[in-house]
């Protein structure tokens, strides 16, 4: 008998546990299609906006600590607000220590999301690109290790390994050749994107033993002398 409150009573909490997530989640949703509406072109960006986006989705985290998809949110959000600056200005470099700060508690709830570790990787890589540190390393292997097959994910891994190519050791470098390989037999707009990227970023002479195509080399030759250009 003297339990026989102990079910309704964990009914009560359930049901209430369930009310705090569901006010979460609409608290996230209207912080996400801010972002979403900015990502994609369909508004422009307004300080107002981003102040109201970020106390939702940070209300949402506190309702729900363990979501991390609301955490990888804010990280994408802070990072929205940094590319209103130059990448070097103080306050760019004091929003991205923000958005890592987010990204890190994603990556703790969800240590295999391809996604995040890729995230993290292009941040550290804007903000530092000439002193990468562990935590820069790490996170790309994770996202070669996880996202192997995310296109998204690739695409922030070829760009952030390009760019920080002299600093990997050998093991990272095959593995980002053998990722750029695998782009480059997919479709043209993939391969488009890796041969774009390295020019941009000085890859071209590691490029050019893994192009298999006439027109990959055509391209890859056109946008060097544009780039040639451009230095002139």
């Amino acid at each position: 008998m003297r339990y026989r409150f102990v079910l309704p009573l964990l009914g009560v909490v359930l049901l209430a546990w369930a009310a705090v997530w569901w006010i979460a989640d609409l608290n996230a949703v209207r912080g996400q299609r801010v972002l979403q509406q900015w990502e994609s072109g369909q508004a422009s960006f307004s300080r107002d906006a981003w102040d109201r986006a970020r106390d939702r989705l940070l209300r949402a985290s506190r309702l729900n600590r363990v979501n991390a998809q609301y955490r990888a949110d804010l990280g994408r959000l802070f990072e929205f607000h940094a590319r209103q600056f130059a990448a070097e200005s103080v306050r760019a470099r004091e929003l991205r220590h923000e958005e890592l700060r987010h990204l890190r508690s994603a990556a703790e709830l969800r240590p295999a999301w391809a996604p995040v570790w890729a995230e993290i990787a292009t941040t550290k890589a804007l903000m530092q690109p000439y002193d990468l540190d562990q935590e820069f390393f790490h996170a790309l292997e994770r996202a070669m290790d996880f996202g192997v097959w995310e296109a998204q994910v690739q695409y922030k891994v070829i760009w952030a390994g390009m760019v920080s190519w002299n600093q990997l050791h050998s093991t990272l470098q095959d593995r980002l050749k053998a990722i750029v390989l695998r782009v480059l037999e997919h479709n043209w707009p993939d391969s488009l994107y890796a041969i774009e990227v390295a020019v941009q970023t000085g890859w071209e002479s590691q490029l050019r033993p893994l192009l298999s195509e006439p027109w990959q080399v055509g391209t890859l030759e056109l946008l060097l002398k544009k780039r040639g250009k451009r230095r002139i």
